[in-house]
């Protein structure tokens, strides 16, 4: 157990299919993990690892989330009943520190801005911090990872989550895999880690010899921040192989391409305390001494989060570039065709989701941005446009329908350019409405409100049309980013708070759109025709 202070004392508690010990004489949430023994009995609740006495007041707690991006970290400080504390953001040194098409980034660069953002953070706490209780929670990219020597110091750069070196390598690993991606309902891709790690055990040898634990993003900054480097959590754990399910890794499956189980980290459930920061840290950033870093997530995981939505029926609709959607389940959704997976939720419910080619660059490419003020004006009056379009940009669909021949139709009735650019407003929409079909078909309960996010909800006359068309409830949260979703994980297991209670006691909402049902009856007609047209091209059968 790298870098434990003397004179704990150990106290053996059992939480999910790990061992928690607890350490440091009446300081509640500090834990390392240590594997369980054969045959060990397991607890998954809520009830062994929760510690109350001498916990300071509700309002006396200060919760941080710290979001590692593509570009740079980023930091917010909150209550736990979601009042904005404080908040700063740092670049890396590097976004790319390999040559493209390679993707890498040097983990000094992850650490440098980290401790950076933390110490402006911590200028901007209130002084009741320093004497109350501090909780951390940290998020990362999904898929990045990086090898680690027997001194938990990393071996070589990262590799990133949009690096596709290991492609070739795929196919194989896809066979070898292919009864743990037929129980989770997924396909791995060269964004997954395990592939990765494949491609390292194969290409550099020399590295692989000395690696002792391969390191997602995040668990590498809990490592730096606390000396605890061997615990992730299953959201990070998944793309390297983990099953969720039986909440273990599947030693055959990884044994298989070649990957030893003992050298992935721990798995516990997002917001599981893990220890305190270290001395030099609080030292060096000016955070608390008695700062605890709790198990977080994925950054994806974490945005979801920030929306709101944690409970079954919830879902968002992300629309940046591209479409991504992630809602609640109460149980597992299989998709036979991998165009959805599911990530594991705190409570038991899962969190269905898929990520397509549509989004909003159709309107920046064929439309131009500085054009967009002046188009928007226009909107209003001329929806319905009655145009069918599907605004692909390139060539290849992955949801709602996974088609690598897809390409862009339209029907153009109406060809001003207020017209066409309403109409691929509305042909997003229509895309959107299909995906939540799509999930609905797959046996996903889909509520009467979705929170929306992304560069779409900027543009108030679009979110309306997608309101009109999907006849649901749209909901824009006050805060979206990635690290206010890890600091409302992070003021669950330690507080004895439900990720559920959480949310509701965080999250606000800044506006919202109710559909027009006479618009909305419109939009009916025309959303039939534009299955039709996905149905005449092969796209989808026609039992959706």
């Amino acid at each position: 157990m790298a870098h434990a202070e003397k004179g704990v004392r150990h106290v053996p508690m059992s939480v999910g299919r790990k061992r928690l010990v607890l350490l440091g004489k009446g300081n509640p949430g500090l834990f390392v993990f240590e594997r369980p023994k054969v045959g060990e009995k397991r607890h998954n609740g809520y009830g062994p690892h929760t510690y109350r006495k001498g916990w300071p007041r509700m309002e006396d707690v200060t919760l941080i989330g710290l979001d590692l991006g593509t570009q740079g970290v980023r930091a917010i400080a909150s209550t736990p009943t979601g009042e904005l504390l404080a908040s700063a953001s740092e670049p890396y040194e590097a976004i790319n520190a390999a040559v493209d098409p390679l993707k890498e980034q040097d983990p000094a660069h992850w650490r440098a801005a980290a401790l950076t953002v933390l110490t402006r953070l911590a200028e901007g706490l209130p002084a009741s911090a320093s004497t109350g209780r501090v909780l951390l929670c940290v998020d990362g990219t999904s898929g990045t990872i990086v090898p680690l020597d027997e001194e938990m110091r990393p071996l070589r750069n990262a590799i990133m989550y949009n690096d596709s070196r290991a492609k070739e390598l795929v196919v194989e690993v896809h066979e070898r895999t292919a009864d743990l991606e037929e129980k989770l309902g997924y396909r791995m891709g060269a964004s997954y880690a395990l592939p990765k790690m494949v491609w390292i055990r194969r290409n550099e040898p020399e590295v692989f010899e000395r690696t002792r634990l391969f390191s997602h993003q995040t668990d590498f900054i809990v490592g730096t921040l606390t000396g605890e480097y061997r615990v992730s959590d299953y959201s990070n754990a998944l793309k390297s192989g983990y099953d969720l399910v039986d909440d273990e890794w599947p030693s055959e499956v990884l044994r298989a391409v070649g990957i030893e189980p003992e050298l992935l980290p721990v798995v516990v459930r997002p917001g599981q305390p893990i220890a305190r920061i270290l001395s030099s840290v609080a030292g060096q950033t000016g955070l608390p001494a008695n700062t605890t870093v709790v198990a977080g997530s994925t950054d994806g995981y974490a945005s979801c989060i920030a929306s709101g939505v944690v409970a079954p029926g919830q879902f968002n609709s992300t629309i940046g570039t591209t479409l991504v959607m992630k809602g609640v389940s109460k149980g597992f959704i299989r998709d036979a065709a991998g165009r959805v997976y599911c990530h594991k939720h705190p409570e038991g419910y899962w969190y269905p989701g898929g990520a397509g080619n549509v989004g909003g660059l159709c309107l920046n490419l064929w439309f131009g941005k500085e054009n967009f003020d002046r188009l928007n004006e226009l909107v209003p009056g001329v929806t319905p446009t009655g145009n069918i379009v599907y605004p692909l940009t390139t060539t290849g669909e992955r949801f709602p329908f996974v088609r690598p021949d897809a390409e862009k139709f339209e029907i153009i009735r109406k060809d001003d350019e207020a017209s066409r650019y309403a109409g691929t407003m509305e042909g997003v929409g229509y895309y959107e409405r299909l995906c939540f079909d799509t999930l609905a078909a797959l046996g996903c309960e889909v509520g009467d409100e979705i929170t929306i996010a992304g560069g779409a909800a900027k543009a108030p006359v679009w979110s309306q049309i997608r309101a009109n068309i999907l006849g649901k409830r749209l909901m824009e949260p006050r805060i979206v980013e990635a690290a206010f979703g890890s600091a409302i994980v992070a003021g669950t297991v330690a507080l004895d708070r439900t990720l559920t209670a959480s949310a509701r006691e965080m999250v606000r909402y800044e506006r919202m759109f109710e559909p027009d049902p006479v618009a909305h009856a419109a939009y009916d007609k025309l959303y039939e025709e534009f299955k039709s047209e996905c149905v005449e091209r092969g796209y989808i059968d026609g039992n959706l």
